[in-house]
């Protein structure tokens, strides 16, 4: 994961690899460390794979932001596989997808 600053001042998070039962405890700590900070996106075009525990660490983030109040968005693009185990789980219409 890494983080870059947008030209439109936002933080943007790159999720690379894996969201699993072994990353996402990181992934979690590394979305808390900048929610509210600064408008976030969440970048998951590179993550090629998803499982249970991603889904659930993806989903606690998403409320969390939304409780907070903390403006988040994630990349529309997603790679398939990610794709369609947020369909499966019911998640797609649940994310706040970046309109740019």
């Amino acid at each position: 994961m890494r983080a870059e600053r947008s030209g439109d001042a936002r933080i943007v998070l790159v999720v690379i690899g894996e969201l699993d039962i072994a990353t996402s405890g990181a992934f979690v700590a590394a979305v808390q460390e900048r929610l509210g900070e600064a408008p976030l996106l969440l970048d998951l075009r590179e993550l090629s794979f998803i499982d249970s525990s991603g889904v659930h660490a993806l989903d606690g983030i998403i409320a969390q932001a939304d409780r907070e109040g903390a403006p988040l968005t994630i990349h529309p693009e997603l790679h398939e596989h990610v794709r369609q185990v947020l369909d499966m789980t019911g998640m797609m219409p649940l994310l706040p997808l970046d309109p740019a």
